[in-house]
């Protein structure tokens, strides 16, 4: 019948829409959000381009190191589980960029490491001074920049000086360690005779200069003589040595040495006589006891050691008289 007809079309209907809200409702269920990120991880490019519709329960998406990171251990990829993303066990670590090269009169610093994101330091041997930049990166290429250069330090030409020349003059440029060597054509060389280019592209020292000089006149030390440097002529720089006469002691410096100013540096030594000394003896006599006279009457015994005492004490013993005062005995026969 039509009414009939009209209710089965219903009820189809009705079915058809409980089971495409209860296949909506279990899809809705069973996505995820955005797969997470991670610092030295990041989602492989066709994951970039799909949104949380295409994350269904069992979905997987692929992960892949960061620029600069390598793989080391681990899975990539992660699944879309019970609405949550499985835990990444990828693992990436900075790649290395080995080492940054060799420098010709120079080296690397790599105390810092050359991995990823680390620094090179360029450092030049002494007396040689770096061209071009110093430091290189590690970069997800390698290292960046280029291999600089050491050239070695450059000094001006030395000067000239007015009665005097150099006895090694350079051909071309001075370079660091060369020594410079000048000598007087007249008068005598004040100064340092030899100069050294140095690692900060001066010289060791200013230039000398040549100075008239008379010399120093010949000096005697009262109550002394001369050990060396006899003269009897003493230009710039001999020396003498003194010593004292016997009975004397030297007071001062025993050498002297003929200095710029044409007199003897530093002051002559003087002599001066010793002093003497009186040396007192004293004797000490041990007491003995004296020998006893013959007859009758002992001389007395007096210990050196005990003090007389003013206690007579009468004693006779064996027909003779004694007398004993502490630490003195009389004897006398009767």
């Amino acid at each position: 019948m039509p009414g009939r007809n009209t209710n089965s079309a219903d009820n189809v209907f009705m079915i058809s829409l409980c089971v495409g809200l209860a296949l909506l409702i279990v899809r809705v269920s069973g996505q995820c959000g955005y797969p997470p990120d991670y610092e030295t991880a990041i989602l492989k490019d066709e994951h970039q381009i799909q949104g949380p519709s295409d994350f269904l329960e069992g979905f997987k998406v692929t992960y892949t190191c960061r620029s600069g990171y390598v793989p080391v251990t681990g899975s990539p990829t992660i699944t879309c589980t019970s609405s949550e993303w499985s835990h990444l066990t990828l693992v990436c670590d900075r790649r290395s960029c080995g080492s940054p090269g060799e420098i010709l009169n120079g080296h690397f610093n790599t105390d810092e490491g050359v991995l990823f994101g680390d620094k090179a330091y360029a450092v030049c041997d002494e007396g040689y001074q770096l061209v071009g930049s110093g430091v290189r990166s590690c970069r997800a290429a390698g290292w960046d920049g280029a291999i600089p250069l050491c050239e070695i330090v450059k000094c001006p030409n030395p000067p000239e000086i007015v009665n005097g020349e150099i006895t090694n003059a350079p051909q071309g440029t001075v370079m660091f360690g060369t020594v410079i060597i000048y000598k007087c054509n007249e008068g005598i060389l004040v100064g340092n005779k030899e100069l050294v280019c140095t690692k900060d592209g001066n010289y060791s020292s200013a230039p000398p200069a040549c100075k008239d000089h008379k010399g120093c006149p010949s000096v005697p030390v009262e109550n002394g003589f001369k050990t060396a440097g006899f003269g009897p002529d003493y230009n710039y720089g001999d020396f003498i040595t003194f010593a004292c006469n016997p009975g004397y002691i030297l007071h001062g410096t025993d050498t002297v040495t003929c200095g710029i100013n044409e007199i003897w540096e530093p002051e002559l030594p003087t002599c001066q006589k010793a002093s003497t000394t009186t040396t007192t003896t004293t004797t000490t006599t041990t007491g003995v006891p004296s020998t006893p006279s013959p007859g009758n009457v002992f001389n007395h015994y007096e210990h050196p050691s005990v003090p007389p005492l003013n206690l007579l004490i009468p004693l006779i013993i064996a027909g003779c008289r004694f007398t004993l005062q502490i630490g003195i005995v009389h004897a006398a026969m009767d």
